[in-house]
């Protein structure tokens, strides 16, 4: 993975001289020659880090890479109704981003190079991106829209008309609701827009169950591949066809050069719950491309330049929320079923959310061990909660009651301390050395955003290969 790729070899030779359960000889390659561990005594499941990867160092870094020469992503997870929670967050962010630049018309799309997004976190990415009809290049909706877009739809999307003894029979014979309603809604909100016509690039990840493979759509894929450039709104509903909820996706793009295609989507999340990772690796291979670019009109070999500096990624990660409930135990697994495992007591589907927390927990821990590796965690900022329970818990539990205490978790967790997740307890620990909330974190996060484009908009004395390459990037979505 993008990840672990810089320390493979490493990696390998370790692999090769020891056994496996010696996993210790694995870290220093991940965290740098500072780590040890205690003792060999000690035991790799009562291990203490010194350096942890989630940890931040006693010494306060700034932001890495050269302002106006950073690549800004915002990656949001997918999650069902529980989208309401990054509703929340990003309508703080935006407000933030609207005070420092004096202007109420800015936009998300205004200061993010990238948008990505799985399921619900994929419409909300098409939402912030897609444009306005009538409106020229202006976003349709505004970070506080969204919330209101929930609180009104979700009943609809979702509609609660299952008893317990229902909802168990339809995990068996079929999806638990027809998905005509999130259909039409989501093809009127965004229209005829394609992919290739965004404000500004998004990645929303899929999955084709002919194909057996993900299927990530993104802006400038769009605009190399005609089959790509297909309508947002049939990405948006493919990508939130969550298995057992939803019913899978099929459409076919026409006229498509070399050959028409069919598509057979189903939610994003089975691949790539959280998008940071594939967001990450999708714009590396862009940057790649432009660079080649670059180096055939001018000889220059800027991806040295890249290489050189891991500090050109600003990323903000938003989740959805995870299951806190404890009681899933071997002995109680090893006597499930089929039903056991897709349906239990309070509407809870144990493999769904196995999946989900599975997928959002290590790419975090692969991302913040990146960015910890190059000395660029604070260029990273990941807004996630695990202590969701109950009907909170739920990916389609839509009353006005639940949805309402969805939104009050999204403001709980902006008063939380900057976290991460600790891949061995599953829960999300107070990053050391990190004081902050999380409110003041995107706050100060917005302020880096602010200067990213501020910088941006002043001419450089010296217009370098790197800024042209990033240009390059950029320009994908300043015509359609």
């Amino acid at each position: 993975m993008l990840s672990l790729r810089r320390c493979g070899l490493q990696l390998c030779r370790a692999s090769c001289i020891a056994p496996h359960h010696n996993a210790n000889l694995h870290l220093p390659a991940l965290l740098g020659s500072s780590w040890q561990p205690r003792s060999v005594e000690q035991s790799w499941h009562h291990r203490v880090f010194h350096h942890h990867p989630y940890s931040s160092s006693n010494k306060t870094t700034e932001p890495c890479a050269a302002v106006g020469e950073r690549v800004t992503i915002l990656a949001i997870d997918g999650g069902g109704i529980r989208g309401l929670i990054p509703a929340t967050v990003l309508a703080h962010l935006e407000k933030k981003l609207q005070d420092l630049e004096g202007r109420p018309e800015a936009r998300l799309a205004d200061y993010f190079d990238y948008i990505a997004g799985t399921s619900t976190g994929g419409l909300i990415a098409a939402m912030l991106a897609g444009p306005a009809p009538g409106e020229g290049r202006r976003p349709h909706f505004a970070a506080e829209d969204i919330k209101p877009f929930y609180l009104k739809h979700g009943p609809r999307i979702f509609p609660q008309k299952w008893c317990s003894l229902a909802a168990a029979m339809a995990v068996v014979w079929g999806p638990k609701y027809d998905g005509e309603y999130l259909r039409d809604v989501v093809r009127d909100r965004l229209g005829k827009t394609r992919v290739r016509n965004t404000l500004t690039n998004v990645i929303i990840p899929t999955f084709d169950v002919k194909l057996q493979q993900p299927i990530i759509f993104s802006t400038r894929d769009a605009k190399i591949t005609p089959s790509k450039n297909v309508l947002l709104s049939d990405v948006c509903i493919g990508s939130s066809a969550a298995p057992t909820y939803l019913p899978a996706h099929y459409f076919w793009t026409k006229n498509a050069n070399p050959a028409d295609r069919e598509y057979h989507l189903i939610d994003g999340g089975v691949a790539a719950n959280n998008p940071t990772m594939v967001a990450m690796t999708t714009i590396t291979e862009e940057i790649i491309l432009a660079a080649e670019e670059e180096k055939k009109a001018t000889n220059n070999d800027v991806l040295k330049a890249f290489k050189e500096e891991h500090g050109r990624f600003l990323v903000l990660s938003i989740g959805t929320g995870l299951r806190s409930e404890e009681g899933l135990t071997a002995n109680a697994c090893s006597k499930w079923g089929l039903l056991g495992w897709l349906w239990k007591k309070g509407g809870m589907k144990p493999i769904i959310d196995i999946f989900m927390a599975a997928s959002s927990d290590l790419v975090d821990f692969h991302v913040a061990v990146k960015f910890k590796l190059f000395g660029s965690e604070k260029n990273y900022l990941r807004i996630q909660d695990s202590k969701l329970c109950g009907a909170t818990a739920a990916v389609d539990s839509a009353t006005l009651e639940n949805m309402e205490k969805l939104v009050e978790m999204g403001e709980r967790m902006l008063k939380q301390r900057v976290s991460r997740v600790n891949v061995d307890t599953g829960e999300y620990e107070h990053v050391m050395g990190d004081y902050r909330s999380n409110a003041e974190a995107l706050d100060e996060f917005a302020m880096e955003l602010y200067k990213e484009k501020e910088a941006r908009r002043k001419p450089m004395k010296d217009d370098g290969p790197v800024r042209r390459v990033l240009e390059r990037l950029r320009a994908t979505t300043s015509s359609s």
